[in-house]
C-alpha cells in the first residue's frame, strides 16, 4: 500500500475535527481544532510524526471553507485530496457507521473513505488555488482581526456588564446593536423595555434567547463598572467588528466567484 495512514477532516466555518486512522483502519487520533493559524499549526504538530509520503489527508470541498487549510497543508507539502460531499454521504448510506450527525464520525467517515478508495482519488494541486491564494490569505488576515476584536470586547464588557456576557451570544446582531445604542449595564438601565425589545426584534439574523424583561433584570442586579470613556472604547470596536464582518462576507461573496469562474 502506498499509504499508511489517512487523516479525514471535516470542516465547518469556524472549527475543524480530525480522524488519523492507520492503513489497517484503527483510530489513532482524534481531535477538534479552531479554524485558524492556530489551529493549523496544532494539526501540523499533530502529523509531524507520521513520513509525509505515506499520510493522506482528505477532506469534503465544502464551499469555500476547506479552502485556507487546503492552501496551508500543500504549501507544507502534505498529499490532499479535496472529495465531493456527494460521495461521502454515500458511503456513509452503505455502511453503519452513524445515523445521526456526528462531526468526529463525519471526519472517520472521510478518513475510511480516503483508505478504501485512494487509488481513484486525484491529489490536489497548488495550481487549483495559485491564483485566489491572495484571497485566501487577506481572508485569513480578516478573520484573525475579527478573533482579535472579539477577544477585545469581551474583556470590556467583563467590565461593563459581565452578566449580558455571561447570559446570552452577544455577537448575534441583535445585542451588538443593543451595545451600540447602550454599552454598559447602567446605560441599558435607562432604556425602556419596550426600546429593548424593538432593537431585539428589528435586527435581521439569528434571534436572540433573552427578553427586554431579562436584560433590564440583569442590568438591575449588575456588578459592572460605570465608565463612559470605556463605553466609547466598547462602542468602537464594536463599529469596527461589524464592519470587517461585512467586508468578510463580501470575501466570501469574491472567493465564490472566482471557484465558479475556474469550473
Amino acid at each position: 500500500m502506498m499509504y499508511q495512514q489517512f487523516c479525514g477532516i471535516d470542516i465547518s466555518k469556524d472549527s475543524f475535527d480530525i480522524t488519523l486512522l492507520n492503513s489497517n483502519g484503527e483510530i489513532k487520533l482524534q481531535d477538534k481544532l479552531l479554524m485558524n493559524r492556530d489551529g493549523f499549526n496544532a494539526l501540523l504538530k499533530h502529523l509531524s510524526s507520521y513520513p509525509k509520503e505515506k499520510l493522506l489527508v482528505a477532506m469534503e470541498a465544502t464551499g469555500i471553507y476547506h479552502l485556507p487549510l487546503l492552501s496551508f497543508l500543500l504549501e507544507n507539502s502534505f498529499k490532499c485530496v479535496v472529495i465531493n460531499p456527494i460521495l461521502i454521504k454515500s458511503f456513509i448510506g452503505s455502511t453503519t457507521l452513524r445515523k445521526t450527525k456526528n462531526d468526529k464520525k463525519d471526519a472517520t467517515s472521510i478518513a475510511l473513505f480516503s483508505l478504501k478508495s485512494y487509488q481513484s482519488l486525484h491529489l490536489a494541486t497548488t495550481d487549483a488555488i495559485e491564483n485566489i491564494r491572495p484571497l485566501i490569505r487577506e481572508r485569513e488576515s480578516l478573520s484573525k482581526e475579527i478573533a482579535r476584536l472579539k477577544t477585545e470586547i469581551k474583556a470590556i464588557l467583563t467590565q461593563l456588564f459581565p452578566e449580558l456576557l455571561k447570559n446570552t451570544n452577544i455577537f448575534t446582531k441583535s445585542i451588538l446593536n443593543l451595545l451600540l445604542k447602550a454599552p454598559s449595564r447602567k446605560a441599558i438601565r435607562n432604556l425602556k423595555k419596550q426600546k429593548i425589545q424593538k432593537i431585539l426584534d428589528n435586527t435581521s439574523g439569528n434571534k436572540v434567547r433573552i427578553s427586554a424583561d431579562e436584560i433590564l433584570s440583569l442590568a438591575k442586579n449588575s456588578i459592572a463598572i460605570s465608565d463612559k470613556y470605556l463605553e466609547k472604547v466598547l462602542t468602537s470596536k464594536i463599529r469596527r467588528l461589524i464592519y470587517i464582518q461585512d467586508e468578510l462576507s463580501f470575501l466570501d461573496t469574491e472567493l465564490q466567484n472566482s471557484l465558479e469562474d475556474t469550473d
